[in-house]
């Protein structure tokens, strides 16, 4: 009886043993935020061509994995300025002007500015542009400008833009 008590106490631990290791593992199905980037793009008084460009983002959990799950480094994501009022998305990839993120904590919900990397691009009025992209760690993004809730604020020299992902990360 007593072997029998033991080995069933036995059975019991090793079958609950890979239960118990199972315990507190993270089943949570992540899913990123549908436009996680938005953008900010405004002509510069007095310099023609020229735009500040800022940019905020949705950011994923930090356990998920997702893009935008960790901070974001100098280049990792990065605007782009169509050179002509009738530039396509074949031209803007190939031929924009670029801007570029600086470091930017994970969570921080602000307006970040960009660097413009040729000082020399420059880009129609933000009222006479077609489009703007967006790459993130080379992945594209394209981007929709936002509709305000009361057009009559609407400035001419101010564009907001949504951008979501074009294709899948890494597929």
């Amino acid at each position: 009886m007593q072997l029998t008590t033991i080995f069933f106490m036995a059975m019991v631990l090793l079958f609950a043993a890979p239960v118990a290791g199972q315990e507190g593992t993270d089943t949570t199905v992540y899913v990123g935020a549908p436009v996680p980037v938005w953008v900010e793009v405004a002509d510069v008084e007095g310099e023609d061509g020229a735009h500040d460009v800022s940019f905020s983002v949705v950011w994923a959990d930090a356990r998920s994995g997702l893009p935008f799950s960790t901070a974001i480094t100098p280049g990792d994501l990065v605007v782009l300025l169509p050179r002509t009022e009738d530039a396509d998305e074949d031209d803007l990839r190939a031929n924009g002007c670029r801007f570029a993120s600086d470091d930017f904590s994970h969570g921080d919900p602000s307006l970040r500015p960009t660097d413009r990397e040729d000082a020399d691009c420059t880009s129609p009025l933000v009222e006479f542009m077609p489009l703007i992209g967006v790459e993130y760690m080379g992945h594209p993004m394209a981007c929709e400008e936002a509709t305000l809730k009361d057009p009559e604020e609407k400035d001419p020299a101010i564009r907001y833009y949504g951008c979501y992902w074009a294709e899948e990360p890494g597929g």
